[in-house]
């Protein structure tokens, strides 16, 4: 019985450019001294600032906008159970609920700034 012998293929060699892979946060060393605190305050203020400042657009919109969304639909839940005079009494375990993720949001969003911005300053350097 005859054995199949691998038939040798040439391979395109392809000259490589540079020899470290490209970072993903190329853009740190580009952008001007952030400050943590500072980043830390505006998320503070409001969701997404914080973000934005350390040139997180995208992340910063999303922030901004995912807490009036949630609040946005649960408004007109609740405003429809008033207007139908269904019992509201049992929005309660659903309001702490959604006050303790809320707080939980909020801080994370506030955390993540403010280690963005630390990060961003010890690559710069």
């Amino acid at each position: 019985m005859p054995v199949a012998q691998a038939i040798p293929i040439e391979q395109e060699r392809v000259p490589c450019l540079s020899t470290r892979m490209p970072e993903y946060h190329s853009h740190i060393e580009r952008s001007p001294p952030r400050s943590p605190g500072l980043a830390a305050v505006l998320s503070f203020l409001y969701c997404g600032l914080g973000q934005i400042y350390n040139g997180q657009f995208g992340k910063g919109f999303l922030f901004m906008i995912m807490p009036l969304a949630a609040s946005g639909m649960f408004l007109l839940g609740f405003l429809g159970d008033v207007a139908a005079d269904r019992d509201i009494e049992s929005w309660a375990p659903l309001l702490i609920m959604i006050g303790i993720v809320w707080l939980a949001f909020w801080a994370y969003q506030i955390l993540d700034a403010y280690h963005y911005a630390e990060k961003l300053d010890r690559r710069r350097r």
